[in-house]
Order: C-alpha cells, then sequence, then structure tokens
C-alpha cells in the first residue's frame, strides 16, 4: 500500500520511500509497481495453472518459479493482498 499512497501524493510515503528524494517517490513506486506487475503476467503465462496466484517461489533475480512442493496445488492466502494494492492504485 506504501506504492500507492506514494503514487497518490502522500508526504509520509514519499519521505519512507525515497527518504533522500522524496520527490522521485511516485516514480519509484510506479517503477517497482510495473516490475512486479510485468512479473505476475509472464508468470501467470509460464504456469496458467494457477489462475493468476501467486504461491511460494524462487526467484533467481530474472525467473520466478513455483517451489517444487506447488505441484497439482493452487494457493489461496495472502494474494488477496495482492489484488487489493493494485486496485488501490489504480484508483
Amino acid at each position: 500500500m506504501i506504492y500507492a499512497h506514494a503514487l497518490a501524493g502522500s508526504q509520509d510515503a514519499a519521505r519512507l520511500l525515497s527518504p533522500d528524494a522524496p520527490q522521485n517517490a511516485p516514480q519509484i513506486a510506479f517503477d517497482i509497481l510495473e516490475l512486479k506487475l510485468q512479473t505476475y503476467i509472464s508468470f501467470n503465462a509460464t504456469y496458467p495453472g494457477f489462475g493468476g496466484y501467486l504461491p511460494w517461489y524462487l526467484s533467481n533475480g530474472s525467473d520466478v518459479q513455483p517451489t517444487w512442493d506447488w505441484v497439482n496445488r493452487v494457493p489461496a492466502l495472502d494474494n488477496g493482498f495482492v489484488r487489493h494494492t493494485y486496485s488501490a492504485s489504480r484508483q
């Protein structure tokens, strides 16, 4: 939610996200959210069986893949927070 607040112009969020240059906080928040969204889109295209939900995963910095124990399972916890964050950012 800090990113959504930074995009909305919150000075508190700006100071937390970019203490040395709070004026850059909206762009920093946008860049982070864009990277996260592209990662989700790529994961969903690669692993469509998860239905847009993100399980526990491994990342090497450029690739995200589910951990070995998520075969034939679909996560439900914590994903509502992700969806809520993007929903709040769009408003």
